[in-house]
């Protein structure tokens, strides 16, 4: 029994390691995207190239004229 939740822990903890190097690899794709859109000699379509990001996630960046985070589940 002991052994069942160490092997139950030890999944749940490594499922949580995978998905924060995900969250950390979007965040990194949206630093990228910001400081390219900042740099108005990149299209969103050389954007999308780079960092995989959809159209749609490119047009959400900006608002009110500031570069913000989206959310990743778009």
């Amino acid at each position: 029994m002991c052994e069942a939740i160490r092997e139950l822990r030890y999944e749940v903890m490594m499922k949580g390691q995978i998905k924060g190097k995900q969250e950390e690899k979007y965040e990194q794709k949206l630093e990228i995207a910001i400081e390219m859109k900042k740099d108005e000699r990149f299209s969103n379509e050389d954007i999308q190239k780079f960092t995989g990001l959809s159209i749609e996630q490119l047009a959400l960046l900006k608002k009110n004229g500031e570069y913000k985070f989206i959310p990743h589940f778009l």
